[in-house]
């Protein structure tokens, strides 16, 4: 039983999930689309990820390096659609359909980070970098 030096039983530890930079970033985002970029504070992040601010620092610089890293995720998703598009073989239409259905593709496996992009409105210099 661990006790305190005053006899006292000690709380036992809190035991807090590991995080990795893509768990931080991927919940990073889900706060961007449902507070605002401008709206969500380290704190705020710190606090739903259930670990202090300068352990957050452990996987990002800052909170736009979050939103560099979101953006650089969605906008390179897609623009690799159209990368691919010029090695497929075939007319016109069959480069539109293959495109589009790629395209959709994307946007499902990368809804929350393609969110943001549609979101972000130009107020900060990574956003106008976009």
């Amino acid at each position: 039983m661990n006790t305190s030096p005053e006899g006292s039983a000690a709380a036992p530890k809190r035991e807090r999930a590991p995080y990795d930079r893509e768990t931080v970033l991927a919940i990073a985002v889900a706060l961007f689309n449902e507070r605002g970029y401008e709206a969500t504070s380290m704190g705020i992040l710190a606090e739903k990820l259930g670990i202090s601010k300068t352990a957050i620092y452990h996987h990002v610089d800052s909170k736009e390096q979050l939103l560099e890293l979101a953006l650089d995720i969605a906008l390179g998703s897609l623009e690799s659609v159209l990368t691919r598009i010029e090695n497929f073989h075939g007319g016109p239409q069959e480069k539109l359909e293959y495109a589009i259905r790629r395209s959709i593709q994307v946007i499902c496996h990368k809804l929350q980070f393609v969110t943001l992009l549609l979101r972000v409105r130009g107020n900060t210099d990574i956003e106008l970098s976009v």
